[in-house]
């Protein structure tokens, strides 16, 4: 099977999976793993096949957030039910295990240098939420003040 193909599978699980986890009902789950595999498609198309970047990272983070205030609007529930589950596949767990690990073996290099990378992640998704939440925030000032 294609690697590109599990990725979008492995979307779609995590997001769904993540969500069950958190008890969403089963018909938002399945819309959480719809969101995944959609994120999960732009973060491949983004990087072009190689190693996930922090620019592909940012832009399907931008996606979620995006698509997780659509359908909290859509069904009328909270933007976490969404948010939340579908930004799991993007979180970088690998590079805070590394840094762990780098510390038991007394590599403080590169602990160092798994830290940084990891930041970057970390910042590309929380930058891309708060980019999203400022913008509805304010669409929806100006909606009610015009109202």
């Amino acid at each position: 099977m294609d690697l590109h193909i599990l990725v979008l599978i492995g979307g779609f699980l995590t997001a769904a999976g993540a969500a069950l986890l958190f008890q969403v009902p089963v018909r938002q789950a399945m819309l959480c793993g719809g969101i995944g595999v959609l994120a999960s498609f732009l973060n491949l198309l983004v990087s072009r096949g190689s190693e996930a970047t922090v620019l592909s990272t940012f832009a399907a983070s931008l996606l979620v957030a995006v698509l997780s205030h659509a359908a909290a609007r859509i069904v009328k529930m909270p933007v976490t039910v969404f948010l939340i589950p579908c930004i799991f596949p993007f979180v970088p767990g690998a590079g805070m295990f590394h840094i762990v690990y780098s510390l038991i073996e007394s590599r403080p290099a590169d602990a160092t240098m798994y830290f940084f990378s990891t930041m970057e992640f970390a910042g590309a998704i929380a930058l891309a939420i708060f980019t999203v939440d400022t913008i509805f925030k304010k669409r929806v000032k100006v909606h009610t003040k015009c109202t």
